[in-house]
């Protein structure tokens, strides 16, 4: 916003113009996101997520807890898109004491990223990809996009949880 400000100050592009190059509707779904998400936290339901994932998890089996948190984001992903989910979890490994905490990092850093490819809702930046492309008159369906984003997450979110439960 302010660089498009400064933009218009400069008088490099006319305010109407610049206005009209706004993806209003993905500013507003965006915006949205993060004012719901908020709700959730502020209801506890962010803790609650977190504190159930703990206190299944057995800190005596490391791959275990992993394969928990990989789940939960992934499915969350799906549900509020991989951002809003990382920031719901964020604030719960922050209360973890800090020596047990860097695998949960890094697990929540591979696993949010990678199940952004699960679906079209799964990143904002699909979402963004998306919308771009049905502006330009290209479609591509969701169930289309399931059948690469499915085995793709699969596999990667495997790896990763091989990688991290090795490691």
């Amino acid at each position: 916003m302010t660089a498009a400000a400064g933009v218009i100050l400069a008088g490099a592009a006319r305010p109407r113009d610049a206005l009209r190059q706004v993806d209003w509707s993905l500013l507003l779904f965006f915006g949205g996101l993060f004012v719901v998400m908020h709700a959730v936290d502020r209801a506890g339901l962010a803790d609650l997520l977190v504190s159930r994932l703990a206190s299944t998890t057995d800190p005596l089996a490391p791959p275990l807890a992993l394969a928990h948190l990989g789940t939960a984001v992934a499915l969350l992903s799906q549900a509020v898109s991989n951002v809003p989910a990382v920031m719901l979890f964020v604030p719960g490994i922050e209360s973890l004491p800090a020596a047990s905490t860097k695998d949960l990092w890094l697990a929540l850093a591979a696993f949010s990223t990678l199940a952004g490819n699960l679906t079209v809702l799964g990143s904002v930046a699909n979402v963004i990809v998306f919308e771009t492309a049905r502006r330009d008159g290209v479609e591509i369906g969701f169930l289309e996009y399931l059948k690469v984003g499915a085995p793709l997450t699969l596999v990667t979110c495997l790896l990763a949880w091989g990688w991290l439960a090795l490691g």
